[in-house]
């Protein structure tokens, strides 16, 4: 494999030192490479808003592009680190929740390693272990086993009756919020409960009745909510911002009810 391209997922922060060491070792050990920064103003540990991320940009990567999440990771909570392989792109973060959030193929590969076999700051585990394991990548020594299951509460019942809970987990840079509820999910809950009418609620008791395609048949300011191109129910406003104007932000709940016709 030649110089990888790496792209990183943290809850560093911008201008922490933690993003410029781990971007300085990369650079160090396996230069000449490419490193793309997706996001690091995660709040801290949330595995679901960098699952989210990742989900959604991993397609449009070049092939055998090395993922970074360093979100959540602390060699004391959990035992092992691990890689994913599918489609031609790899993954390596710690084997915590995040696992449970991510859309996994039948095609996928996985692999992982304990954590104490390894050297490394127990405040800082990644700047170590990240590029270890993708020497390992590299070296082409990696042995695949099965996935394993995670236990998670996204793994629970998200539809109770005819109502189907979901979280936000993004809001992005013109203020549009991006939930969790997948189009999949949608469709499933909708036919379980007759293909009548439903609601979209949320903070401030706003509602919304109906799923759009685009923006033509609303007035400046009316909120709308629709599928985006990577299937995720996404709630915005004709010409505003709608996290502002709406008081959501991320972790807050959004509730699709369903009724009769």
């Amino acid at each position: 494999m030649q110089a990888p391209g790496i792209s990183i997922i943290s809850d560093y922060g911008y201008g922490s030192s933690y993003l410029a060491s781990l971007r300085a070792v990369l650079h160090r050990s396996f230069s000449p490479v490419w490193l793309e920064d997706v996001a690091h103003q995660l709040r801290l540990g949330d595995v679901k808003h960098a699952a989210y991320l990742y989900n959604t940009t991993v397609k449009h990567y070049p092939e055998n592009t090395i993922h970074l999440i360093a979100v959540d990771c602390s060699p004391i909570k959990y035992t092992h680190i691990c890689v994913i392989q599918q489609h031609n792109q790899w993954l390596i973060a710690y084997k915590n929740e995040l696992l449970s959030h991510l859309k996994l193929h039948a095609d996928a590969r996985y692999a992982e390693w304990p954590v104490n076999r390894f050297s490394f700051h127990p405040t800082f585990s990644e700047l170590s272990l990240f590029p270890e394991i993708i020497g390992f990548i590299l070296a082409n020594s990696i042995e695949f086993s099965p996935m394993p299951e995670i236990a998670s509460s996204v793994n629970s019942e998200r539809l109770m009756g005819n109502m189907l809970r979901g979280k936000v987990v993004h809001v992005d840079a013109a203020e549009n919020i991006i939930s969790d509820i997948t189009l999949d999910e949608f469709t499933h809950a909708h036919e379980t409960n007759g293909l009548g009418k439903f609601m979209i609620l949320y903070r401030r008791k706003e509602k919304i009745n109906r799923i759009l395609h685009h923006y033509d048949d609303l007035q400046t300011g009316e909120s709308l909510a629709f599928f985006n191109s990577s299937g995720y129910l996404e709630i915005s406003q004709n010409m505003g911002n709608a996290s502002s104007l709406l008081g959501l932000k991320t972790g807050d709940t959004v509730i699709i009810e369903f009724y009769d016709k």
